[in-house]
């Protein structure tokens, strides 16, 4: 009985080229958010207590604020 199978383990370089490229891609975007809302934490840490009152907010908040919409307490 012969076993046949229509699954290639062949290399193909495009593919490789194209997922590297990719995962380089992922991380400059990561990197350049990080980037971003490190500038927006040290921003919002130049500020008085009074200007962050001002923005409805106290400094041990700016974490928060920046972060909110990645972690979740």
């Amino acid at each position: 009985m012969a076993l046949v199978s229509n699954v290639s383990n062949a290399f193909n370089p495009v593919a490789a080229l194209q997922s590297i490229g990719s995962r380089i891609g992922n991380m400059i975007n990561v990197f350049a958010e990080a980037q971003l809302r490190r500038d927006r934490i040290m921003q919002l840490l130049d500020k008085s207590d009074e200007e962050l009152a001002e923005l409805g907010m106290k400094r041990e908040d700016i974490v928060h604020h920046v972060f909110g919409d990645r972690i979740f307490v």
